[in-house]
């Protein structure tokens, strides 16, 4: 509890998102590829060439995993999913920008 700062991630493409320092980013390693769980799809992303970082270690040209999709819609609490494969396609990546 108390006040924490928050950190404001900002991608390459205009995408951003308020967060606070020890919030997790899945992050691409050296170039590395993505890779889903195939058992369950929509857990955890198991690959030696990612890895979950916090907010407060990311650096700027770091590559994190972002929705494909607008799977968050403004006037409503709910999500969309209208992948044929859940799972498969939801991530993308994207490069953090210096602000």
């Amino acid at each position: 509890m108390g006040v924490k700062p928050v950190f404001k991630l900002t991608t390459a493409s205009g995408r951003f998102i308020k967060t606070t320092g020890n919030h997790p980013y899945l992050v691409k390693k050296d170039h590395g590829s993505w890779m889903m769980d195939d058992e369950n799809p929509r857990s955890t992303i198991h690959d030696p060439k990612s890895e979950w970082r916090k907010v407060s270690e990311l650096n700027v040209g770091d590559e994190i995993a972002v929705p494909k999709n607008d799977l968050f819609r403004p006037d409503t609490d709910t999500i969309r999913f209208d992948n044929k494969e859940p799972g498969l396609e939801f991530f993308g990546i994207d490069m953090l920008e210096k602000i």
